[in-house]
């Protein structure tokens, strides 16, 4: 079968390639899973993201409008005792 030490050089050599070849497509899979998964987590993350920077505007905008309410109440009170000073003082 082997006649000469380059034969064997040849079928070792080509064991070698097809051992460094099935590795390489071994870790090129698990690359690809973990690769899949990392981009899985950030469409997660965006999702969360996107939910919390809605509730945070909606809490906004609730205050703002509570907060209008609570001023227009004030300058209300504020415009009835101008108008019983004026009535007092005449």
């Amino acid at each position: 079968m082997f006649s000469t030490t380059q034969d064997i050089f040849y079928v070792v050599a080509s064991v070698c390639l097809l051992v460094v070849s099935g590795f390489l497509v071994y870790a090129l899979f698990y690359f690809s899973q973990l690769m899949k998964s990392s981009n899985e987590v950030v469409v997660d993350v965006k999702e969360k993201i996107e939910k919390a920077t809605s509730i945070v505007e909606f809490i906004k905008s609730k205050a703002l409008s509570l907060g209008m309410k609570g001023l227009m109440m004030i300058l209300d009170k504020a415009k009835e005792k101008g108008k019983k000073r004026k009535a007092s003082d005449e």
